[in-house]
């Protein structure tokens, strides 16, 4: 639909600061950049951000002010990637100081749980803890 990709393309436009470039692709481009069978037609390239060190775990991801009472998340082994985001995402709403995984849980850049996160990854402090 060209008003849904105007709207898109306005949208993006918008943030421009954090764009560095917007194309137009085919639906056969699309089709091999997603791993989906049904891709929603809309790919992005994003760089994954630097990981948090302990000393700004401090801060909430919202506000970016200093918690009183920080409040982790710890994902304790969790392997279902679709849990892993639905999980990110309920943190940011939460307000949750920051995620912490450990003990082999799913990695939080798969593609599944990408998608579940809906953009909370990018917006919450994640700590790995491999030990």
């Amino acid at each position: 639909n060209n008003e849904e990709v105007k709207y898109l393309i306005q949208l993006l436009q918008e943030q421009q600061e954090n764009v560095d470039r917007i194309s137009l692709i085919s639906d056969d481009v699309i089709k091999a950049c997603a791993d989906t069978v049904t891709p929603q037609g809309v790919v992005a390239v994003v760089d994954i951000p630097p990981i948090y060190s302990p000393s700004s775990l401090t801060a909430t991801a919202t506000t970016g002010s200093t918690a009183p009472n920080p409040l982790y998340l710890v994902l304790d082994g969790l392997s279902d990637p679709g849990n892993v985001g639905t999980l990110l995402r309920s943190s940011l709403a939460v307000s949750v100081t920051a995620v912490l995984l450990v003990h082999n849980s799913c990695d939080v850049w798969n593609p599944k749980a990408i998608r579940s996160a809906m953009g909370a990854t990018f917006r919450i402090p994640i700590r790995r803890f491999d030990t």
